[in-house]
């Protein structure tokens, strides 16, 4: 069941890691009327546009990340399917409490796509993940909080590099050996699994259905 559970895990980092995609295309047509003057104050114009979004985008993600930090409450729901892993997640922060953050969190898990099925070495049908919904609660201090944010940063870094590589080769293949997770998000992941921090509220109810998959072979 700890492979589910750092499967929910990642679904996490995934979700609360910001996104701010800015996409600016100049189209410029080889055209007789249009010199050689205005093209390059269009350019100027769209580069200084593109340099504020992305001061925006940094500040947002700061702020972000630092709400995560101070424990501000937030309420978050988002359906994910991403590589095959279709998971409907819910994230409470709740505030403060005795000098820990209150998290509560929740994962109905839908299905596993072909490469997560495979990376995580699992085989296990549809229906029966679908019966998965870990409801977990947490206590954190604010050395956990610290831990939540580095693993997001890191999985943004570990994107960035990963795109990169894809876009200047292309043609290589990323199968050659399976995925490392950062140090950072297996930190998180024992954070979340070490049974201290985290309880998870419905454990026998999913250790039933753990039964059923063993039952059926899938781990």
């Amino acid at each position: 069941m700890k492979k589910i559970l750092t499967l929910l895990t990642l679904a996490i980092i995934v979700s609360l890691q910001p996104t701010v995609n800015a996409l600016t295309t100049v189209k410029v047509d080889d055209q007789k009327d249009i010199n050689k003057g205005t093209v390059t104050q269009i350019m100027t114009k769209k580069a200084a546009e593109s340099a504020e979004l992305e001061a925006k985008k940094v500040e947002l993600t700061n702020r972000y990340l630092n709400n995560i930090r101070t424990c501000e409450p937030f309420h978050y729901s988002q359906y994910i399917d991403i590589f095959g892993l279709k998971v409907d997640l819910k994230i409470d922060i709740n505030g403060w409490v005795d000098n820990k953050c209150k998290y509560a969190l929740s994962g109905k898990i839908g299905g596993l796509g072909k490469d997560i099925k495979e990376v995580f070495e699992l085989n296990i049908p549809d229906e029966t993940i679908s019966k998965f919904e870990p409801k977990i609660e947490c206590d954190f201090t604010k050395k956990d909080l610290n831990t939540i944010v580095a693993a997001i940063i890191a999985r943004g870094e570990r994107n960035e590099v990963m795109v990169a590589q894809m876009l200047e080769s292309p043609e290589k293949k990323y199968t050659e050996k399976k995925p490392e997770l950062t140090p950072e998000e297996a930190k998180l992941i024992s954070l979340l699994t070490n049974g201290r921090s985290c309880k998870i509220i419905n454990k026998e109810e999913l250790m039933n259905s753990f039964s059923e998959v063993m039952n059926s072979g899938g781990l």
